[in-house]
C-alpha cells in the first residue's frame, strides 16, 4: 500500500505492521496509551508504556 498526502490508513487491531518511508516524513498515530509500540515482541527498540508515555 503506498500513501499520499492527506492520506490515512486504518490498521486492524492485532495486525501486524511496519510503517516504511523512502523519505522522511511526518505521520499522526492515533491509539490508546496501553498501546506497546512493538506489540508483544521485545526489541532493542521496545519501549515500557511509562517510557512512552513520558
Amino acid at each position: 500500500m503506498s500513501l499520499s498526502e492527506g492520506d490515512f490508513c486504518v490498521v486492524p487491531r492485532g495486525t501486524l505492521h511496519n510503517p516504511v518511508a523512502v523519505e522522511e516524513c511526518w505521520i499522526v498515530l492515533i491509539e490508546t496509551t496501553t498501546t506497546k509500540h512493538t506489540g508483544d515482541v521485545i526489541t532493542p527498540l521496545t519501549k515500557s508504556i511509562e517510557s512512552q508515555n513520558g
